[in-house]
């Protein structure tokens, strides 16, 4: 599509005719069928045939389809409590490297999401808990939902992590979703000939390292 739009941008830049824009389109769209036909393969690809690499033809960020958030995220990641104090907050930050956690009530219900940059506007003022300087509204991803569909919640926002919560109005916080749990579903995925990721078929949910928070 890339080399499509390139030809018809080029020729335009070349001849400024107004005119011969649908008359490129139709020529440029004819000879790309034609050559898809003849050859497969693009100059980019050609030489790696020759030398016996195929590149996989299916689109490969679907195989996370199949891949539930349960069997992937991180149920090792701490949360903080709402009515924490600021000082509290900070130890936390400061003993496991993390750096963000999610909110929580005495009834493990999302509250919200704390990172180190609401630490710093709070500028530790007296009496201030976490409720009061952290995000309540949060993107959240539910644990049978599709790896897939919940890499598309965090590629619209500037985040590394979501956090899992059950279904419904309570919203009980299971674990945490980040970039790196996603990438590592992704590799398994792809390099697993089945398509499953290890661990998919009701295996337990993965335990991260401490400090991979930061993705």
């Amino acid at each position: 599509m890339k080399p499509f739009l390139t030809a018809i941008v080029i020729l335009f830049e070349m001849t400024r005719d107004y005119e011969s824009i649908l008359p490129l389109m139709l020529a440029v769209m004819v000879s790309t069928v034609v050559s898809k036909l003849l050859r497969r393969e693009t100059i980019y690809t050609i030489k790696l045939v020759r030398r016996g690499v195929r590149l996989a033809e299916e689109e490969v960020p679907q195989v996370l389809e199949n891949v539930a958030v349960q069997h992937v995220m991180d149920t090792t990641h701490p949360s903080v409590r709402n009515d924490a104090t600021i000082e509290e907050l900070t130890e936390l930050f400061s003993s496991t490297g993390r750096t963000g956690f999610p909110v929580v009530d005495a009834d493990l219900q999302l509250v919200g999401v704390v990172v180190l940059s609401d630490l710093a506007r709070a500028n530790g003022a007296p009496g201030t808990k976490v409720e009061d300087i952290c995000t309540h509204d949060v993107v959240t991803a539910w644990p049978d939902q599709s790896v897939h569909d919940a890499l598309a919640q965090l590629g619209g926002m500037d985040v590394g992590r979501i956090p899992v919560v059950t279904r419904g109005s309570e919203a009980k916080v299971l674990g945490v979703l980040g970039r790196r749990d996603i990438v590592k579903a992704y590799t398994e995925a792809v390099m697993d000939s089945s398509g499953n990721v290890t661990g998919s078929q009701g295996a337990p949910a993965r335990r991260s390292q401490p400090r991979d928070a930061g993705s």
